[in-house]
């Protein structure tokens, strides 16, 4: 049974993001701009329903969503792209297919232990992906930092 991703992640840090967004061709003004983004994630999973936020001090990115069912996601706000989308789980990974302009782009989610990670896909090959590190803010239980593998982002 796939685990329950329910929970808010702070961020702590990030690596490699550039490239990752170079490979997606993002502007390089925009690229900067995401670069100093510390986005945070809440993830409401329901049976087989989510609601991913991503969270910035500059906007909200949503994914509401039904496991299994492709959808039309409007990546505007990250690259001006739209694409249809599929989300659903790979043994104990939730896995994202998003088919459009970019081939083979999507990411994957795990968690491993407390950790929530991130690895992201696109134009066939699994990048160095950008590295997060988050941690769960004190008042709701999280209180220690993590150091992370650079292969993965990392949420706490």
């Amino acid at each position: 049974m796939p685990p329950n991703l329910t929970g808010y992640y702070r961020f702590v840090s990030q690596e490699n993001m550039d490239n990752y967004l170079r490979a997606l061709d993002i502007n390089v003004v925009l690229r900067k701009l995401v670069c100093l983004l510390k986005p945070d994630k809440e993830i409401i999973h329901t049976g087989d329903h989510m609601v991913i936020r991503t969270i910035t001090s500059l906007r909200d990115y949503v994914m509401d969503f039904d496991l299994g069912v492709q959808f039309e996601e409007d990546l505007g706000p990250v690259d001006g792209r739209k694409c249809q989308t599929t989300v659903s789980w790979e043994g104990d990974q939730l896995v994202c297919e998003q088919l459009g302009e970019k081939r083979n782009r999507g990411w994957r989610h795990w968690l491993e232990g407390d950790q929530l990670h991130l690895s992201t896909t696109t134009i066939g090959r699994l990048l160095l992906p950008p590295l997060h590190v988050l941690l769960r803010d004190p008042r709701a239980g999280w209180v220690e930092n993590r150091t992370c593998p650079s292969e993965s982002r990392i949420f706490v």
